[in-house]
């Protein structure tokens, strides 16, 4: 089997990184080339086009490496590696999971969206969001001229000199985003956010539960076994369900519609009609007998005989196709909500697994939704002739070599699977066998937990030092409200550079402990930014992009109190003179790693001491430096003392606010009582 060419060697595509990717909903029917040429005089010349030839130039050397590996290959390589891929498909195809209904959910064009609700004069003009530098989004009406998201607003301007660009309100983003996510709690609890405006949700029990109820309304009538005549918790315990009004704890039937078709279960023992414990199948919906043997209930030391009514007529399993057209009704209904409580339009893709959920809630934008019915047949039929470039996780540079390749599709991939299997890393082959089949994850959140948790803003150049440390605490405030909304803490502060020669740069530090603290982060956050200052002086240190992650993340509840913070820095220096308040350390710069070390030095001369006021006893203390009037606190901390310390801590326990399918619970964040020094917050 033999690389077809594609339409265009990556040479005669010129600088392709810059070239027009009309993937993006609203922008099919253009004038590509007349598009490309304006980008490219506009751009020639700038830092930003000469960081794309220097892209481009490295995604060619990779397409002629990848070519020349291919043309050694012998057809004692490829037959194995064909003989290799054939037995992996199998093991995929086993794995393939079809029960599920993913749904993605994308607001059209948000940031522009929002923008144009809170001053409708834009309405009907073409507008972006963002600057002269980069567009974070542009409405439908730019999109016509071929202005799009990750486009440097100069060049927007180029193509569109009528485009009005509009500056980022990224709190006001949050605000329309958390209604959002208000709507569809109702649906799933727990609903996974990928951005501000784009969630995955798993609809599958709430199709269940839906169609249970309506079978209920439909054979039964209206009204007939209400909650009102379930008693204890029992039921929950025996059934695995918690409110199904198909089970009624009843000796007779005096609490029961005539309509509704019940028969008297015994949950033990055996003087009742019907001897056998009867379980409840949460996932056919079936009610079933359970042999004696697999009895969970002893029936012998239980006395006391309880018997269920359950409805035969509600128990129905609900088919494929009922599924997946409940779904469907489902999704419209949310996609109403979410317009209501906004007045913002959304798109959804619904489909088995999430991958292929991503893929279609492009399908119909805007204001539209696309299914992908869960058959095998459905799934690979849409998968054929799906592009690679619309496969999440492929993106334009990678899209660029397999199409140079002559993987165009995600049918290519498969038909191709030889030479995959011999130019690409074992994890890009299995990612890329499994797009090729339309074989995804299915879980959204629940066996999933997040790797990290952060945010990042593209700016106009910033090179102020005072500046620069401003917008490092703003993202370091989103940062650490995301981590309490999800109920988590982090021990590595990550940053991420973008200069205005498109150079990007990240660094991380590690923490000795696990912390959601805002002083914390920001203060191992700040250092990094220095670093990276100290790195280019005298210069100044030109930025038009930053970010701060945590990661190494875990649930809060799941640590121990020894491996929390509970010191804060600001605690111990709000009360010392301002001349104390340089800390007490010197940055160093490893080359091996992009963590970086930090090591005491005497801020000091032996003979001069400052005056501190102990946290602790309140008292004047003179030490020549920082780790002297540490040892003092050290101490001075006896048992009796931190007694007093911990009862008044519990007055002021810091409240994190969380939302739950039911109501929304606020949750305590647990302070550690362990005493610890400023300096051992940090490596």
């Amino acid at each position: 089997m033999e690389v077809r060419n594609s339409a265009l060697s990556v040479n005669d595509q010129g600088v392709g990184t810059i070239r027009l990717n009309d993937g993006k909903a609203g922008m099919q029917g253009l004038d590509k080339e007349a598009i490309n040429k304006v980008i490219l005089e506009a751009s020639r010349g700038t830092p930003y086009f000469a960081f794309q030839e220097k892209r481009q130039a490295s995604i060619d050397s990779k397409v002629k490496q990848l070519k020349e590996a291919l043309s050694k290959l012998t057809q004692g390589e490829r037959k194995s590696a064909l003989q290799k891929m054939d037995a992996l498909g199998e093991v995929l195809e086993a794995q393939r999971d079809l029960s599920h209904n993913i749904v993605h959910i994308d607001m059209d064009a948000f940031y522009a969206a929002v923008e144009m609700l809170d001053n409708p004069d834009l309405k009907g003009k073409p507008m972006a969001v963002g600057s002269s530098s980069m567009l974070s989004t542009s409405n439908y009406e730019a999109r016509r001229f071929g202005v799009r998201a990750a486009m440097p607003g100069f060049i927007g301007k180029k193509l569109c000199p009528q485009l009005i660009v509009v500056p980022c309100h990224f709190k006001r983003y949050k605000e329309v985003s958390n209604k959002v996510v208000e709507v569809v709690l109702h649906y799933d609890p727990n609903l996974c956010s990928a951005s501000l405006d784009e969630m995955y949700l798993d609809l599958t029990d709430y199709v269940k539960k839906e169609h249970k109820r309506r079978i209920h309304h439909q054979n039964c009538g209206k009204g007939s076994c209400n909650n009102s005549n379930m008693e204890g918790g029992s039921a929950s315990e025996i059934f695995s369900i918690q409110s199904d009004k198909c089970l009624t704890k009843s000796p007779d039937s005096k609490h029961l519609n005539e309509n509704c078709k019940k028969r008297k279960l015994s949950v033990c023992g055996s003087d009742s009609d019907d001897s056998s414990v009867v379980d409840y199948d949460s996932h056919t919906g079936h009610l079933k007998k359970l042999k004696q043997a697999d009895n969970p209930v002893n029936s012998q030391e239980n006395s006391v005989i309880e018997s269920w009514l359950a409805c035969t007529s509600c128990c129905v399993p609900i088919t494929r196709e009922e599924r997946d057209r409940l779904a469907y009704d489902i999704v419209n209904e949310i996609r109403e909500k979410i317009f209501k409580a906004t007045g913002l339009t959304a798109s959804a893709g619904i489909a088995p697994n999430v991958m292929l959920a991503k893929v279609c809630s492009d399908q119909n934008k805007p204001n539209g939704q696309f299914q992908l019915k869960s058959t095998v047949e459905d799934v690979k039929s849409f998968v054929s002739s799906l592009a690679v470039k619309k496969i999440n996780g492929i993106g334009p540079v990678q899209g660029q070599i397999l199409n140079a390749l002559g993987l165009n599709t995600c049918l290519d991939l498969w038909s191709q699977r030889d030479i995959v299997s011999c130019l690409f890393s074992p994890i890009s082959v299995d990612f890329y066998m499994r797009a090729s089949k339309g074989i995804g994850r299915t879980t959204i959140k629940s066996e999933y937990v997040r790797k990290s948790i952060g945010t990042e803003r593209t700016f106009q150049e910033i090179n102020d030092r005072e500046e620069l440390h401003k917008k490092c605490e703003e993202l370091c405030v989103d940062a650490v409200e995301d981590l309490q909304m999800h109920n988590m803490v982090g021990k590595v502060v990550v940053l991420k550079l973008k200069t205005t020669k498109f150079k990007t740069h990240t660094r991380n530090q590690s923490l000795t402990c696990y912390t959601a603290d805002k002083d914390i982060i920001l203060g191992a956050a700040k250092r990094l930014l220095d670093l990276e200052m100290a790195a280019v002086a005298p210069e100044p240190l030109r930025l038009r992009l930053m970010g701060i992650r945590i990661a190494n993340l875990v649930y809060e509840d799941s640590i121990g109190s020894t491996e929390r913070h509970t010191v804060k820095i600001k605690d111990f220096l709000k009360r010392l003179p301002e001349s104390s308040k340089s800390p007490p350390f010197s940055l160093i710069r490893t080359n091996e790693t992009d963590v970086v070390k930090i090591e005491k030095i005497d801020t000091l001369p032996e003979e001069e001491k400052s005056e501190y006021l102990c946290p602790v006893c309140n008292v004047r203390q003179r030490s020549k430096d920082l780790e002297d009037f540490n040892s003092h606190i050290d101490n001075c901390l006896n048992r009796s003392t931190i007694k007093e310390i911990l009862a008044e801590d519990t007055h002021s326990m810091k409240k994190v606010k969380y939302e739950n399918q039911s109501s929304k619970k606020i949750k305590l964040l647990k302070h550690n009582r362990t005493e610890r020094k400023i300096d051992d917050y940090f490596l």
